[in-house]
């Protein structure tokens, strides 16, 4: 019962899971290193000495971490958005690990060896690793879009290296969650210019960002901090409550044609995917008013 159990798992995730990474002792010392850097302040950080000894599969991933410090790079150049090399993105996962693992009390932490030694065996859904990477780069975004107009750049999703619809979807949805917490929190707030912040939005493929809709994926559960949860019910959700803030912000400067058009050329128009919100029933007073 339990092998069929496990066959019938494997034939689900097909196509999801990738296989280990094999390191050296060399390497391994120094993938825990560089690991461990996450968490040191940037004035303490030694990565720009470790870039110049390391070896070629470590380049990249240094350099994402360097830019993630606010060491060196940019987060809108092509080298840190498209997508990783699998090794680059099973390093991420390990960063993310050691993470949650320093933020566990003393008694229930584990040696960082063990927690290196199943990362790299184990074989790790790559949605979850792919969603790792970008949220381990969405502070640079986000930052930037505090004060950036964006609304001159444009997104090239199907240029970044994305092998599906899914990952192009956890590519776009990171993008999103980092300017739309921008509204957020003056949605919550109810300080600053919210009109100024949706003028400096970007676009997605040479249109406006919410034209995008390329959601016809099978959601997938995704692992939080200690539970697992529905990848579309947290990240799709989150992106609704964007869109519902764009809208308010038109509603409420008297924009009603601008309203509409973001109404009729977003997801607020595809009610099948309302169930992925918690703000479901306001969602689908929105589309019975404009459709």
């Amino acid at each position: 019962m339990k092998a069929t159990a496990l066959f019938l798992m494997a034939i689900l995730l097909r196509g999801f899971v990738v296989g280990q990474v094999t390191l050296t002792t060399e390497e391994h010392h120094l993938l825990k290193a560089i690991c461990e850097q996450y968490n040191v302040p940037k004035k303490e950080s030694t990565l720009k000495a470790m870039q110049k000894t390391a070896s070629g599969r470590f380049q990249g991933f240094i350099g994402q971490m360097m830019m993630v410090k606010g060491l060196k790079g940019d987060v809108l150049d092509t080298t840190y958005l498209r997508r990783p090399t699998h090794e680059e993105l099973v390093f991420w996962y390990a960063v993310r690990e050691f993470h949650y693992n320093n933020a566990e009390p003393d008694s229930l932490q584990v040696p960082k060896e063990q927690i290196m030694g199943w990362v790299l065996k184990d074989t790790v859904d790559k949605r979850w690793l792919l969603d790792n990477y970008y949220y381990r780069i969405s502070a640079p975004l986000s930052m930037l879009f505090n004060e950036a107009d964006l609304s001159k750049y444009d997104f090239q999703v199907d240029k970044l290296g994305f092998q599906d619809e899914t990952e192009k979807a956890i590519f776009f949805l990171f993008l999103m969650h980092s300017c739309g917490d921008r509204l957020s929190v003056m949605a919550f707030t109810r300080k600053g210019d919210p009109k100024s912040v949706i003028k400096r939005l970007p676009k997605v493929n040479g249109q406006p960002y919410f034209h995008y809709a390329d959601f016809d994926y099978p959601d997938f559960q995704w692992v939080g901090h200690k539970k697992l949860e529905s990848y579309n019910d947290r990240h799709l959700g989150s992106y609704y409550g964007m869109l519902l803030n764009h809208l308010n912000i038109l509603l409420e400067n008297g924009a009603k044609e601008e309203a509409e058009r973001l109404v009729k050329n977003s997801i607020l128009s595809q009610p099948e995917l309302f169930q992925y919100s918690g703000s479901s029933a306001t969602l689908q007073k929105v589309y019975e008013t404009w459709k």
